[in-house]
């Protein structure tokens, strides 16, 4: 992988974290924030975007055609699906760790929230393993 592959696929990274953050401070989606509050993910998210940005383009010659080494862009597309693949599961990941101590229900009862509704109350860990809890019991019925 060449270096400025590597630096897009930070860049990628870091926007789509960001927008994470962003998009889950503004849905109310507790479980999924970083800073376990909205505003502090918010701007946390915005900066990051920006940073990530100024980074990139500061940081040397990026408007390269790809046969003068720059990115194909069916190698960008790549590098963009798997970034914000990785950004996705890091922020599960890290979430699920920072919002352990967000309680949640059984999902047994069909007025508990289900699906995006369910991280606004409990990290991802444990609103999938309700979720599965959930369907595994409507589908051995």
């Amino acid at each position: 992988m060449s270096e400025f592959a590597r630096d897009y696929l930070i860049l990628v990274f870091a926007f789509a974290v960001g927008v994470l953050q962003m998009a889950a401070s503004f849905g109310r989606l507790n479980g999924l924030l970083l800073l376990r509050s909205a505003v502090p993910s918010r701007l946390a998210g915005f900066a990051l975007i920006i940073a990530a940005a100024v980074w990139f383009f500061a940081s040397g010659p990026r408007n390269i055609n790809d046969i003068d080494g720059g990115i194909a862009g069916t190698e960008q597309a790549g590098l963009f699906a798997i970034a914000s693949f990785i950004a996705l599961v890091v922020t599960f990941v890290l979430s699920s760790i920072v919002n352990s101590r967000l309680s949640r229900g059984k999902t047994d009862s069909p007025s508990d929230p289900q699906g995006f509704d369910a991280l606004s109350n409990s990290d991802y860990a444990k609103a999938l393993l309700g979720s599965l809890r959930f369907w595994w019991g409507k589908w051995v019925r």
